[in-house]
Order: C-alpha cells, then structure tokens, then sequence
C-alpha cells in the first residue's frame, strides 16, 4: 500500500539524486567560480513536485505551493556560504596545524558528504514546509514515511550499493529528525555555556538514538556491543558539519566569533575520537564515558549557540 501510495513523492525525490544534480551541487556548494543559476532553478523545480506530491497524497495537505522551492534556495545558499568560509579557514595562515583551534574538516570534505548533505537539506525542507501551527507534522510519521524507503531508493541514482545507501539514508535520520540536540539544556538564543561546547546528556541521547546507533553498526561479541570505528567517524564528520553550519549562521561565517566556533567544535571532535578509544569502542562503556567527570571536565570552554538550520 505504502509503494502505491507514495510513489509520485519517491520519483520526485530520486529525481534530485540525478548524478548531474548531485555533482552539479557539489560544484556549486564548493566552487568560487560557478554558475549556479539554472541549477538552482531545475533542484527548486524538482523538490516543488516533491512538495506537490506530499499535498496529493494527504501526508502534508497544507503546503503551500512555492515554499519548498524557496526554503530549499535559500538553505542551499547558506550551505554555499558555509563551505566557501570554511575553504577560507582552511587557506588562512596560522588558522589549523599546531595552533590548537584547528577544525578538522573542510570544503572538500564536503563535497565527499554531498548525499547526505543534499538529503538532508531536501527533509528539513520538506518538513518545514509541511509544518504549519495550525496543521503540526509528526516527526514521528515524517520519519516513518519519508527517511526509510524513499531515500534509500534515492540514493540507488548515484550508488548501486544497498548497504551503503541503507547506511547514508540513517544518517539523515540522525541529523533531522532522529538528531537530538548536543547544546546543554535551557540554553538561551546567541548565549555561551559555560560548561562547554556540548551537553554530554545531549550526545548521549544523540549516539544512543535508534538511528545513530544503527549507523555505528553495533556488534555483540560474548555479550558486549562494540560499534565500527569508522562509521564512528564519518557520523562524528557530520555531527561537526551540522553543527559549524548552524551556529557559525549568526556571525555569517566570519571573524573571531566563527573561528572560535570552529576552534571549539574541533576540539569536541577530537574528544570524541579519544572517548571511542577509551571505551575500546565498547558501546555501553562508552555512553558512559560520555557522562563521566573525566569527559566533562574535558568538555569545559563556552561556545556560541546554534541558529535553525541543517
């Protein structure tokens, strides 16, 4: 019942995992030089009929028509902002090696994320589309319907591997609507924490989320789950992607406050890679970890708030 119904909505989704619009997008999130126009406008035109059928088929009736279109340009300049600043940060002398504020990602790890990236800005569109105060969508169902069948099936545009596509459409899920909060709690708009960068209950409710936590690809072996180094990694690469993105927003992607941005997610990074290896990559020890006074006392430095974004 679910392939009838929502086959229109799962065409129109592949169809902006065409491989000349994934790298036509990846040119033009990193690229000084780039035309972008005509581009924009066929991705705008596409996540429209996505929109479109999303109202046909009753899971979202409220959209009105030509705010995809405009919410996806306008979240998609930001993300070309993003990378092009962080291309800056990265030729900035003095900015990275030995100073102890490096950010260890950059635009060309972008381009390398550029899937998950597009996928996930295309359901955060969506979502926040469909979304109305008289009218709210259920993340619960948006999840349900839209992250599972219909991305995986996307992704089969530019990756005949199931495994991998099965494994990219979880870590949408982890940054959308799977994708706890790592701010310390009650945390008012553009203030600073000053027990850190990140809540370590927030990590943990964002690693132990069922969707986090299946992209780690957890394995038991004589009773303790162990989770994969390197899936470990790639989701700690887009938790600091999605986290530069939204709260470097507000200073634009410049000056001191953004390089101080950087500089604290880069160190949160980096502690991140140390509680995996302290935790000899055991699943539970290192949930705990994450809430021990050791990690805590790691975590001190404040840090600017996120804004809506990615």
């Amino acid at each position: 019942a679910r392939a009838i119904r929502l086959k229109p909505f799962d065409r129109a989704v592949a169809s902006l995992f065409d491989p000349v619009i994934v790298d036509g997008l990846a040119e033009y999130l990193t690229a000084r030089k780039t035309k972008g126009a005509n581009l924009l406008k066929e991705i705008g035109r596409r996540v429209e009929e996505a929109a479109k059928a999303m109202s046909d088929t009753g899971i979202a009736p409220g959209i009105v028509r030509g705010t995809a279109g405009a919410l996806l340009a306008d979240r998609l300049a930001g993300l070309r902002k993003f990378f092009l600043a962080l291309e800056d940060y990265e030729d900035e002398p003095g900015s990275r090696a030995g100073t102890g504020q490096e950010f260890p990602l950059s635009a060309d790890d972008g381009r390398d994320r550029i899937k998950v990236i597009l996928g996930t800005a295309i359901i955060k569109t969506l979502f926040n589309a469909a979304e109305t105060p008289e009218d709210p969508l259920s993340e619960a169902v948006f999840d349900e319907w839209l992250l599972g069948e219909t991305l995986e099936a996307a992704f089969w545009k530019t990756q005949p591997d199931g495994a991998r596509n099965a494994h990219e459409a979880l870590l949408v899920r982890c940054l959308t609507c799977s994708g706890a909060s790592i701010l310390p709690a009650g945390l008012p708009a553009g203030s600073v924490s000053p027990a850190g960068s990140v809540s370590p209950a927030g990590l943990v409710e964002f690693f132990n989320a069922p969707s986090a936590a299946r992209s780690l690809r957890l394995n038991d072996y004589q009773g303790v789950l162990y989770f994969h180094k390197e899936s470990y990694s790639e989701l700690v690469g887009h938790l600091l992607l999605r986290e530069a993105y939204r709260r470097g927003a507000a200073s634009g992607y410049r000056g001191k406050q953004w390089v101080e941005i950087l500089g604290a997610l880069g160190r949160t990074g980096r502690l991140l890679l140390r509680a995996a290896d302290v935790s000899e990559y055991r699943f539970h020890h290192f949930l705990r970890y994450l809430q021990s006074d050791e990690f805590i006392t790691l975590l001190a430095g404040p840090v600017p708030a996120p804004q809506q974004g990615l």
